[in-house]
This record gives C-alpha cells, structure tokens and sequence, in this order.
C-alpha cells in the first residue's frame, strides 16, 4: 500500500489534523504528529489545529498540540492567538497549558488587546489572575489607550488589576 497522504485536505478544505484537533481524537493526533505532519497548516478560515482545539475547548488535544510542537503562537485572520481565544472563552484549563508552554501573554491583536484586555472584558477572574501571575503586563494599552482596567467588567477583576498596578515596581521582602 502506498502511504497514505497526511496532508490531504476534506472536501471543506481540512487536514486530518486539524478534523482530530476539531472533534478531540487524542489518538489520532498523536498518531499524526509522531508522523511528522506539519502542525501550521491553517484551514479556508486561517485557523490551525491548536487554534481549532482552543475554540472547541478541548483541553487534552492542546496537551498534545503543544508538546508535540504546534505554535502557541501563530494567530487567526482576526489576529487571535490561541491564549487569546482561550481567555476571551474563560477556558482557564486551556490558559494554564498554554502558560506553562510559554504562550506569549504579550501578542496582540490589530486593535492592540493582549490576553489580559480579554480576560478582563469578558468577565474571567481567574484567567486575569493567571495572567497576571505570569507577569502580564497590567499597563499596556491598545491602539485606542484603553488598558485592562478600563475593560474591567467586574470589581473582583479591578481589584485585582489595582493592586498589580499599584505594586508595580515594588520590591517585596
């Protein structure tokens, strides 16, 4: 038998590994990987696997993605990386595997918003805080010199943001 085509597309325009990455077949995506598929071919939406398994909320198949060597990242046509679409979502499972891979929490969308603008918009504490552990920068501002604090939608989140901003600097004992 010839070796079957890794990077054959679906009639939709998908990879196998971006279809495994979309309906969290673990296996499968293993399997592709140590196959040596490549990991950044995007689908006719521009997203990646990683990018798919982030959307989909499927914390296992970004294990896999990310330590086989998928880019955290790489960004989708709206210039979302993975932690970005993970702290927009609340996955805050995803967020810490993607921190632990040393996701940039720094990458920035054509509007300027960081993961932590995100975080802070759409009502995630946890994911701010998280965030915020990694060294998230609390001052950045967006093209339109908007910061996190001022997309802060809830007190938790500010109260959060403050007392960062407000140490920022401070040498602790």
């Amino acid at each position: 038998y010839a070796e079957a085509n890794k990077e054959a597309k679906s009639r939709s325009g998908n990879t196998a590994l971006v279809l495994a990455a979309e309906k969290n077949h673990v296996d499968a995506l293993q399997k592709l990987l140590c196959s040596e598929v490549q990991t950044e071919i995007r689908n006719p939406r521009g997203a990646t696997a990683l990018l798919i398994a982030v959307e989909n909320g499927h914390v296992e198949s970004v294990q896999t993605l990310v330590a086989l060597g998928a880019s955290a990242d790489l960004k989708n046509r709206e210039g979302l990386t993975a932690l970005m679409i993970a702290s927009i979502k609340g996955l805050s499972a995803i967020v810490k595997v993607l921190l632990n891979m040393d996701a940039n929490k720094e990458a920035r969308n054509p509007e300027g918003f960081t993961s932590l603008m995100f975080a802070a918009q759409h009502s995630h504490p946890e994911i701010v805080e998280m965030l915020l552990d990694a060294g998230a920068n609390v001052r950045a501002r967006s093209v339109r010199g908007e910061t996190a604090q001022l997309l802060a939608t809830t007190a938790r989140i500010l109260e959060l943001l403050n007392h960062v901003h407000d140490n920022v600097g401070v040498v602790r004992d």
